[in-house]
This record gives structure tokens, C-alpha cells and sequence, in this order.
């Protein structure tokens, strides 16, 4: 058995042949699809790599993140302004590690209530935390 069959759009030029359309025998066709199934199929295709590439961002997310640092208390090692790519570990931190936090407010009371927080309300220097910057 056999059938004669078309292209359903234009192809390139050095694809393009004169004698459409070709007789083809059913048998040496690997697999017919319908014009709404090859396009389901490619949608369905499509959607599925965006979704890994959005799990892998998500994933990655959980673990990395940049940041930038906001003031010259890491000085000499890292200066402000300076971009740092930072891991999450569920390791204790190390000799030498780098450890980035959100400070506690009680931490900023600690600070104002300490020697340099004194000096420098006394020479009207506001102390402020970096927290969200």
C-alpha cells in the first residue's frame, strides 16, 4: 500500500521539489503524525525544558546567591562594594570562611551601646546596621 503525501508548509528552497506530491509506501514511513499531534508534541516538548530550566534556577537559588558588600567591616578582605558569590552550607562554619548574616536588632543595641557606639553618638556620628542593603 501506498499514499501520496505533501508537505503542509513551504520548505527551503534546497529541500523544495518539484514533484509534489510524492507516493510513499506506508511501510518505509517510520511513524505518521497528525499536523495537531506534532504540534501538542513540540508544545508539550517546550514546556517541559522550560520547566527544568526553571526547577535548575530554583534550585540553584536555594543554594547560591550574590551579594554585595555594604560596608568596610570586612576590610582588608573584601572591600565595599565589592561581589561576592555566597553558598549555603549546612556545615559549621571553618577557620577562614566568610560569614554572611542578617544581624539580630540585638545586635545594633550592642553596637550603640558599646565603645565605639558611645564615641560616636558623642561626635554625632549615627551608627546604623547594613541589614537589607
Amino acid at each position: 500500500r501506498s499514499v501520496s503525501i505533501r508537505p503542509a508548509y513551504p520548505l527551503r528552497d534546497y529541500l523544495e521539489r518539484s514533484d509534489w506530491p510524492v507516493t510513499v509506501a506506508v511501510l518505509d514511513v517510520p511513524l505518521w503524525l497528525a499536523k495537531a499531534t506534532y504540534e501538542a508534541g513540540t508544545a508539550v516538548g517546550t514546556l517541559m525544558l522550560a520547566g527544568t530550566y526553571l526547577s535548575i534556577a530554583a534550585i540553584l537559588a536555594s543554594f547560591i546567591r550574590i551579594v554585595v558588600v555594604p560596608s568596610e567591616s570586612m576590610e582588608p578582605a573584601l572591600q565595599p562594594m565589592d561581589v561576592v558569590l555566597v553558598t549555603r552550607s549546612i556545615l559549621p562554619p571553618r577557620n577562614g570562611d566568610v560569614v554572611f548574616f542578617n544581624p539580630p536588632k540585638e545586635l545594633d543595641e550592642a553596637i550603640a551601646n558599646s565603645k565605639v557606639g558611645k564615641a560616636a553618638a558623642a561626635e554625632n556620628v549615627q551608627v546604623v546596621s547594613t541589614k537589607g542593603k
